[in-house]
């Protein structure tokens, strides 16, 4: 026995001595791999950057909207094993919401470039069947009928389960009961667990009580009397409670123009009381203000501007605003106009708001014709009445009637004197939701209007009808950057005649400027007429700019303008469409920008053109 056991002993001795350079070298390998692994590791550690991030099997998503959903890591970033784990559970987190509730990460792989110390990604998503509603119910609503609950909601049985509707629809249908009076109203919905079981989306309400106003307050007003205050406040005590209601009365104080700030507080809702006090704190601001500006367009022109004001006449809240004018150049060709505006926000003691509005305007011009020279001279004045009815804290509908009388005198050999009495009501509907009326960041300022002058009742020599659509729209793009767009079109029917020229001068479209136009001179589009300037009845207008800042209250934009004028529909081509584009700077203030406008025309230009500049008040629109 002992002697096999040696044999065996001395076999197996001389079978690792054969292989054993084998052996070693194999050890050798292995050791040389683990310390390249080793080495990796010390590289991520040391700054490994992430390349491309690449998705596999995301065909309900796309890999942009994957990106921005990992939040916490993107390419350029430092690798790290935690900010991936988490960056994929957020992916998956937005898959459930979606309706995948079975998503998941089945695969992660990595391409490493060692000459750049790169890696690109790749992820492999299995998202599964997504959840469909099949159908949507509501438990513990008892003062609100679920008919009226389904309207608030935006998601659909036979739809995809989206948790982004459903939220938006949870927030419906508390604001509704808000809305109502019910103020600590809770909703809630079925766990994902239980709709994975039959697809039931059930909304649970907690509907609590009705809270009522115990009381409302005003503070801060010193000088401003408080029936001013009270006559803007939607809501009174022992009424139930509405949030939309408070804040319709804090944006109606403010637009009374009397206050530089406006807040509010509820007493009670932090305790749930069933009756709460609110308290509307005010800032008082000036009531009297002066205003003067210089603006300059080129070649010559030179306009200088001064008004008054007064917002709370006979301590009432009623305004009055006279603003004068004055322009000319060094041709001595020169203009005024002279404007009394005066409002009163609730005639009679109703809710019309009443503006009346005075006016003259002055002008003398030199025409130059066939190497003929002429002066031409026009006075204009009248005064319009309008009356206007708020539907709501954006929306309002108008009436305007309007007496104006031209006088236009022509001295040389180039037309007689004239003059024209017109006549004329107007009907409007405009809607306003710009969050500042000066320099807006967003919303939207729409004016439709139709306007008759003449014929058997108003009498007059102006006999016509007038249709205008003009709206400004404004979004941010970014939290500072803005995107303005406009839009006008005006079309004018003459009553008498089929041609424009029935229709005087002075009531017909203006193309062209600072304000509409930007590469061109004021009214220098359209068909010349006899004031040497051009004009039309058939008008559109539109224009793109982006406002952007740059340095605390200084600011940039880029525009591009665009528009075309007629006096007949024989001669509306594409082709008569100017177009302008510029830059400008812009100098932002509370009641809105100084701005240097830089206009380059497209179309029409001369040899010697170098384009227009701009020194003006306000927003082109």
């Amino acid at each position: 026995m002992l002697k096999e056991n040696t044999n065996n002993f001395l076999a197996s001795l001389s079978l690792i001595k054969k292989f054993l350079p084998y052996t070693l070298l194999v050890v050798a390998i292995f050791l040389i791999l683990q310390c390249g692994a080793r080495r990796n590791a010390t590289i991520r550690e040391e700054g490994l950057i992430i390349g491309k991030i690449n998705f596999i099997g995301n065909k309900s998503i796309k890999g942009s909207q994957l990106k921005k959903t990992m939040k916490i890591i993107k390419e350029g970033d430092l690798y790290s094993e935690y900010k991936i784990k988490v960056g994929l559970d957020n992916i998956i987190s937005y898959y459930r919401s979606k309706g995948f509730f079975d998503s998941k990460i089945t695969s992660q792989k990595g391409k490493f470039y060692p000459e750049k110390n790169l890696i690109d990604l790749f992820f492999t998503i299995e998202k599964g069947e997504r959840a469909i509603i099949k159908k949507i119910t509501f438990r513990g609503n008892e003062r609100i009928d679920s008919k009226k609950l389904f309207k608030a909601v935006i998601i659909y049985r036979n739809e995809p389960y989206d948790f982004l509707k459903i939220f938006t629809s949870k927030y419906n249908i508390t604001s509704l009961y808000a809305h109502k009076g019910y103020i600590y109203a809770d909703v809630t919905i079925s766990p994902e667990d239980s709709f994975m079981i039959d697809n039931n989306l059930t909304f649970i309400i907690e509907e609590g009580e009705r809270v009522y106003v115990k009381d409302v307050k005003i503070e801060g007003n010193k000088s401003v009397r408080r029936r001013i205050i009270e006559r803007e406040i939607l809501i009174k005590p022992g009424n139930f409670y509405s949030p939309q209601k408070v804040y319709a009365s804090q944006q109606k104080i403010y637009a009374t123009g009397l206050f530089d700030d406006v807040k509010f507080e509820i007493e009670g809702v932090k305790e749930k009381r069933d009756d709460v006090v609110v308290i509307f704190r005010v800032l008082e601001g000036k009531t009297k203000w002066i205003s003067s500006g210089l603006a300059f367009q080129t070649p010559n022109r030179i306009t200088m501007e001064a008004g008054w004001g007064h917002q709370n006449l006979f301590d009432n809240n009623q305004s009055i605003r006279i603003n004068y004018k004055y322009t000319f150049n060094l041709k001595k060709e020169k203009w005024g106009n002279l404007d009394i505006y005066y409002t009163e926000p609730y005639l009679f003691s109703t809710h019309l708001k009443f503006n009346l509005h005075l006016f003259n305007e002055r002008e003398q011009t030199i025409i130059i014709e066939d190497k003929r020279s002429s002066t031409y001279f026009s006075n204009i004045y009248g005064m319009t009445g309008r009356i206007g009815h708020s539907i709501n804290l954006s929306t309002e509908i108008i009436g305007e009637l309007k007496f104006k009388k031209a006088f236009i005198n022509i001295i040389g050999d180039y037309k007689p004197e004239t003059n024209y009495l017109t006549n004329s009501v107007l009907f409007a509907y405009s809607q306003d939701t710009r969050d500042n009326i000066f320099n807006p960041r967003k919303g939207l300022l729409s004016l439709t209007s139709v306007e008759f002058a003449g014929g058997y009742f108003l009498k007059g020599d102006n006999h016509f009808r007038r249709y205008i659509q003009d709206i400004s729209w404004y979004r941010r793009v970014t939290r500072r950057s803005v995107l303005a767009t406009k839009i006008k079109i005006g079309y004018t029917v003459a009553l008498t005649e089929n041609t424009g020229e029935s229709i005087s001068v002075d009531e017909r479209f203006e193309l062209g400027g600072a304000n509409s136009l930007r590469g061109y001179s004021e009214s220098s589009i359209g068909v010349r007429d006899i004031r040497g300037k051009y004009s039309g009845i058939y008008l559109i207008n539109g224009g793109e700019e982006f406002r952007f800042p740059i340095y605390k209250m200084i600011g940039g934009a880029v525009f591009f303008d665009w528009g075309g004028l007629w006096l007949s529909k024989e001669h509306i081509k594409i082709k008569g469409i100017k177009v302008g584009i510029g830059f400008g700077l812009r100098y932002n203030t509370v009641i809105g920008p100084m701005r240097i406008d830089y206009g380059y025309r497209l179309t029409d230009r001369s040899e010697n053109y170098k384009g227009n500049l701009y020194l003006a008040i306000g927003n082109a629109f």
